[in-house]
């Protein structure tokens, strides 16, 4: 079954991972960043499994760029193998069918299964994650610290004040689309978002500034291509 392939970005829990990794390891192909934060605790996982891809690039801060970047690489590695589907996963995620059934539940017609929705109205959640600058993001910093989290809400705040300082598209995108992180992609799918990304690095560079940006790269860019007809939504 190794026509797909399985990419996982794990963060802290090695022992979550490796109770994944034994259920996936025998069908499925496997692309596992690991937090840079946790690489030495992984050893072990590493020697078990030993067919399975492992990187380590990047500190994975919660909603940071980093994740972004790290989900990209490993779409980057995987599709060069020529799978029929590339499915995302974090490394606190386990599957709730067995492997095979899992396998056939995605047939050959391209379908993309991805949560999203359109968030140009200014009443949406997601909003606000895109049309202003959170620099938590652009440079890397811990959210989840208090001091960071009130730093960034009194920036948010005064660009919500003053809403002419909005953004109104990302990169040459007005319509910006949102969702979960995590979804399975068909080859086709992987290649566009990947050449987009190539194609138009002042995309990149603008969601850099959004907040949770990996929930808003993939839908913005397929939901405004081609694409948008085979999402099984």
């Amino acid at each position: 079954m190794s026509k797909d392939c399985i990419c996982i970005t794990a963060y802290k829990s090695v022992e979550g991972l490796r109770i994944l990794l034994e259920a996936l390891y025998t069908d499925f192909d496997c692309y596992v960043h690991v937090d840079k934060r946790v690489w030495d605790r992984s050893s072990c996982l590493r020697l078990k499994f030993g067919k399975t891809a492992f990187f380590s690039e990047y500190a994975t801060k919660w909603g940071s760029v980093e994740h972004l970047k790290a989900i990209l690489l490993l779409f980057e590695e995987s599709y060069r193998q020529g799978y029929r589907y590339i499915h995302v996963i974090s490394g606190e995620d386990y599957p709730i069918l067995p492997n095979k059934a899992l396998y056939d539940s995605f047939k050959d017609d391209g379908k993309i299964y991805l949560s999203f929705e359109l968030t140009t109205n200014r009443k949406n959640h997601a909003n606000r994650r895109w049309r202003c600058y959170w620099p938590y993001t652009k440079f890397s910093w811990d959210y989840k610290k208090t001091s960071i989290r009130i730093l960034n809400l009194l920036f948010v705040g005064m660009q919500i004040l003053f809403p002419f300082c909005n953004r109104k598209k990302i990169g040459d995108l007005e319509e910006i689309y949102g969702g979960g992180v995590y979804g399975s992609y068909p080859r086709g799918a992987a290649a566009y978002i990947l050449d987009h990304l190539k194609e138009n690095p002042h995309f990149m560079k603008d969601l850099c500034w959004c907040k949770i940006l990996e929930g808003l790269c993939f839908q913005t860019i397929l939901m405004r291509s081609h694409l948008r007809e085979f999402n099984a939504r």
